[in-house]
């Protein structure tokens, strides 16, 4: 309980921005392996999310759209539209309860924005940081491929991934 309490202080002082740079930061292998299926068309169309549809979820269709040619204002757009799914309540309370701030139950369009800021700045661009994860620009273009071949019944723009939160930061270092 103490670290999370710990955990829930730092990213109230951070903010949701840090919070983003951490999951981009510590969960390389855990984005990749995400990624990887979506190489594999034979696994279309896929369905991935979390418990709020917008974290982990917006940062792993943000780079999954990045790779099928996305503009960063699609980019931003895409993940905005996060903040109109009604957050059940169980998540809210659970969240606020456990001392979370409500700018974690937001999805504010600027966070992703600074999140695409920060992936230029330390990467070049967001293809650059795929690669500094071991996903290749091959790789990149493949997902491209496979969005605009796929008989999806739905766009490409509301595909939704994530990862569980139990795998986060699994045989990583706790960030501080």
């Amino acid at each position: 309980e103490a670290a999370t309490l710990t955990l829930v202080s730092h990213l109230n002082s951070k903010g949701l921005l840090h919070l983003y740079i951490m999951f981009l930061e510590y969960s390389k292998s855990q984005l990749r392996a995400i990624l990887d299926l979506f190489t594999r068309l034979e696994l279309y169309p896929l369905h991935v999310y979390c418990s709020l549809g917008k974290d982990r979820t917006g940062l792993v269709s943000m780079l999954v759209l990045a790779c099928a040619g996305a503009s960063r204002a699609e980019l931003i757009a895409d993940y905005a539209r996060s903040r109109h799914i009604i957050v059940a309540q169980t998540h809210r309370e659970a969240m606020l309860k456990a001392g979370l701030q409500n700018e974690f139950l937001d999805a504010p369009p600027e966070v992703m924005a600074d999140t695409l800021d920060y992936l230029q700045r330390q990467y070049g661009s967001v293809e650059q940081y795929l690669v500094s994860a071991g996903f290749s620009r091959r790789r990149q273009l493949l997902i491209r491929a496979n969005l605009s071949a796929a008989p999806l019944p739905v766009e490409p723009a509301v595909l939704a991934a994530a990862l569980s939160s139990a795998d986060l930061f699994a045989g990583q270092p706790a960030p501080v």
